[in-house]
């Protein structure tokens, strides 16, 4: 079971990655996104992840191993990330988006 909670969680990663370079993307430059900050959806969108990069990277099994107990820890932060993606959800739908991630949280 925690091997496939590992895979869900790098997946996750891998489409916050994906939806983060997509929005690169559109917006054309640097400048542009750096602009948008100021919207709450997008700097809860940017910290959810920051905080997926590090748990990404500790993910194989030499850092489990490098890392012992503090890799739990570390590793706990997910439920940090899944807040703040669910909150980053709810304020690009002007705070009524609520219905819909939630129940992605709950299957």
């Amino acid at each position: 079971m925690a091997k496939q909670r590992r895979y869900i969680g790098v997946a996750a990663f891998g489409y916050a990655l994906l939806h983060t370079v997509f929005y690169l993307i559109d917006k054309g430059t640097i400048g542009s996104a750096v602009a948008e900050l100021t919207r709450s959806y997008i700097w809860l969108g940017w910290l959810a992840f920051i905080v997926f990069v590090p748990l990404a990277i500790t993910s194989t099994d030499g850092w489990v191993k490098k890392m012992g107990r503090n890799w739990k820890v570390l590793q706990r932060t997910v439920y940090a990330a899944a807040v703040l993606t669910l909150l980053h959800w709810a304020a690009l739908h002007g705070w009524n988006g609520w219905g819909p991630a939630l129940a992605i949280l709950v299957r």
